[in-house]
């Protein structure tokens, strides 16, 4: 008696979630903000005082980058937060991205102020990796202008190809493209059992003094960080250094604008140090693209040539001639051997 929903016969109806953004929308939020582990609030609490977590682990103070990463791919667009706002039902009904949106919506300039976060969680990261491959191409040009034995090697080269085209439109030359030094290889002798290069080699180290290390070993020592600035594609480090002084430039003008003073503090001073640490570095940019520029002209080579190409073609022919030198001295020891 009293029917199916118990005494009375009243039965209980649950209350139905209320979603106001598609379905797509609404899940993604929400998994987002589970991968969080902050509700909402704590969220909005940390994206208005710009607080940051430098460690890989949440659970902090702070959002880390992953955090801020996640929350800035859900951040509700004008509309949504719009039909969020005008929702007159009672708030508790709503679901997580809704709940989340209305909360969002009351940090001032949501949508930059998390990318201002986000420059700053991974500024050091960036400039570091920005940084360390402009100073390895900077030393390896400084390298490459000191380096005694790759002068020596080039003359030498130049010297033995004036030679061989002795009288020729070829000879007496005054110089030649740097590419023609991996050619050195190909160029056989009479009896195809030795090539230029080899020649090169050896001729060399009889010209060193007793207990030298031979140029074909030198070229490498003298010059260290050559195979680093292969790896280097300028264009690239020039366009990250841009970015990075842009997004400074982003902070700089929402501290401004901001009126919360834990985040004006906290932000201001890192854009002032970054800041400074970047003018410094595209200080360094300036100084090594005017050496590069000089090492094209130097080795001949058009001005539109990119220097990790440049490096490149040094760096093989290092490699090439010092395989040379080892092989004569191999080709040395066979002798001996077979000497009565």
């Amino acid at each position: 008696e009293g029917g199916e929903g118990g005494e009375g016969g009243a039965v209980k109806k649950r209350d139905e979630i209320v979603t106001l953004v598609d379905p797509k929308t609404s899940q993604n939020t929400a998994i987002a903000i589970s991968r969080c582990k902050m509700t909402p609030e704590l969220i909005c609490e940390c994206l208005k005082a710009g607080r940051i977590c430098m460690t890989d682990k949440p659970g902090g103070s702070g959002l880390t980058v992953d955090q801020i990463s996640s929350v800035l791919a859900i951040l509700p667009t004008a509309e949504d937060v719009e039909v969020c706002q005008g929702y007159d039902g009672p708030k508790h009904l709503l679901g997580k991205a809704e709940q989340f949106f209305l909360a969002v919506a009351g940090v001032p300039r949501y949508q930059i102020r998390t990318k201002c976060m986000l420059v700053r969680v991974t500024f050091s990261e960036k400039y570091g990796e920005c940084e360390e491959k402009i100073q390895t191409v900077k030393r390896a040009v400084t390298q490459l202008r000191k380096s005694k034995a790759f002068k020596q090697v080039l003359e030498y080269a130049l010297a033995c190809g004036n030679y061989l085209n002795g009288v020729s439109n070829k000879g007496a030359a005054w110089g030649f493209k740097i590419d023609s030094l991996n050619k050195l290889k190909d160029t056989k002798t009479a009896d195809n059992s030795s090539t230029m290069l080899h020649y090169i080699a050896a001729r060399l180290e009889e010209k060193s003094p007793a207990g030298q290390v031979a140029p074909a070993l030198l070229l490498g020592q003298e010059v260290p960080d050559l195979e680093g600035a292969t790896r280097c594609i300028w264009k690239d480090e020039t366009a990250e250094l841009t970015q990075l002084k842009a997004s400074l430039k982003q902070v700089q003008t929402q501290v401004k604008l901001d009126k919360i003073t834990e985040f004006t503090d906290s932000m201001g001073l890192f854009q002032a140090e970054a800041s400074s640490k970047v003018e410094a570095l595209a200080a360094v940019h300036a100084e090594t693209q005017a050496a590069i520029n000089e090492l094209k002209t130097y080795y001949a080579e058009d001005a539109k040539t990119e220097p990790e190409d440049v490096f490149g073609i040094l760096h093989n022919f290092a490699i090439t001639f010092e395989k040379a030198h080892k092989y004569n001295k191999a080709e040395i020891e066979k002798q001996k051997k077979h000497e009565p």
